[in-house]
């Protein structure tokens, strides 16, 4: 097949040819009609219950925990949290993230992105010796909305001006 060609991208199963995605050179090519949420919702409706994402929690005391997430149960975390920000943020706001790591962080970016708004990928303020580059962080996307977790509440809380 011919690097970039013409004909369909995504294949009889759903899924989308490397080789759809390279121009002649070599660079990115997104085909037309292709956006990171339509290869989230192409692969729920293909592959929903495979695994989307795996996160090794090393935070408990069963460290190295494999915590999972299908493509089904991604979609609904998405799709819950994207509402949400809608009912909070207009189109093409930026919308920070301030989480931990792990599966949660995951669908808070997918979601804001899916809400139509920004996503500014940032860290929770619990990351030691980070504050100074948060806080310039945040004064320069000027967000409209922060996500976080239940877990990171208190601190983001405690972090963000009033």
């Amino acid at each position: 097949m011919a690097v970039g060609s013409n004909s369909p991208s995504v294949t009889h199963d759903g899924l989308l040819r490397i080789e759809d995605c390279l121009d002649a050179d070599g660079g990115i090519l997104v085909p037309p009609g292709v956006t990171l949420i339509s290869l989230i919702d192409r692969n729920i409706a293909n592959v929903g219950d495979s695994p989307a994402y795996r996160y090794l929690d090393y935070t408990g005391l069963n460290d190295g925990r494999v915590v999972e997430l299908t493509w089904k149960q991604l979609g609904v975390r998405v799709q819950a949290i994207a509402a949400q920000v809608q009912r909070l943020a207009d189109r093409g706001d930026r919308v920070a993230v301030l989480a931990p790591q792990g599966l949660d962080y995951i669908a808070g970016f997918f979601a804001a992105i899916k809400a139509g708004t920004v996503a500014v990928p940032l860290f929770a303020p619990e990351l030691q010796g980070h504050a100074e580059r948060l806080e310039i962080a945040l004064r320069d996307a000027q967000p409209s909305v922060v996500l976080t977790t239940s877990a990171a509440a208190e601190g983001v809380h405690g972090f963000l001006p009033s």
